[in-house]
């Protein structure tokens, strides 16, 4: 059990769909100890990411949906702030794009005490 857990973009990439996304959070939040912090970066609305040439999708979420899955899963959400990002401007797309995320959040949670 871990007093503090964090993760950057892992969450969305490692879950093709919001199921597996709410299955990821639930079996982290075991690793943690109660009353211990979660500190998270991810994407929203994203729905792939690139590397070279292959293309790997990504669970897109709103960040509404991302604070209820947190908060369904026994955490409570200290803090949520959402980057905006630029990356998406139609004027510099190409097909280099790595990504097609809407925004960037960063989240601070702790585990319930129940």
């Amino acid at each position: 059990m871990f007093d503090v857990i964090t993760s950057s973009f892992c969450f969305e990439c490692a879950s093709s769909d919001k199921e597996m996304y709410i299955r990821s959070v639930g079996n982290v939040s075991r690793l943690l100890k109660p009353g211990g912090y979660l500190i998270i970066m991810g994407c929203i609305g994203a729905s792939y990411y690139k590397v070279d040439k292959y293309i790997f999708p990504v669970c897109p979420l709103t960040t509404e949906e991302i604070r209820l899955i947190y908060e369904r899963n026994g955490f409570e959400v200290l803090n949520m702030e959402t980057l905006y990002t630029d990356g998406n401007d139609p004027d510099i797309a190409d097909d280099n794009t790595l990504e097609d995320n809407k925004n960037v959040f960063t989240l601070l949670a702790r585990k319930v005490v129940s």
